[in-house]
């Protein structure tokens, strides 16, 4: 491993545990889409996409790596929230 990989460590860190959460709420997206939600779903995932048209550039321009780490956790995280939140109230 090069210092390459060692200053990206933090970067890859947090990667792994957005996908963690993301793949033990996954079976809430399935709820949804299963249980009658998929507009809901559908309107979810155009608000994230939205969401992710302005956050990548814009962080990614101002905190470079942090910044792209940190608008990929926050899109999942509102994405993951909101279909937890249609999943839940159905």
């Amino acid at each position: 491993m090069g210092p390459e990989f060692l200053r990206a460590a933090p970067y890859l860190r947090v990667l792994a545990l957005i996908h963690f959460v993301i793949v033990v709420l996954a079976p809430f997206t399935v709820m949804l889409n299963m249980g009658g939600g998929e507009r809901a779903a559908m309107w979810i995932s155009l608000v994230a996409l939205a969401l992710a048209i302005v956050l990548f550039p814009l962080l990614s321009h101002l905190y470079d790596a942090a910044g792209f780490v940190t608008a990929y956790a926050l899109v999942v995280i509102v994405r993951q929230a909101l279909i937890f939140r249609g999943a839940t109230s159905a």
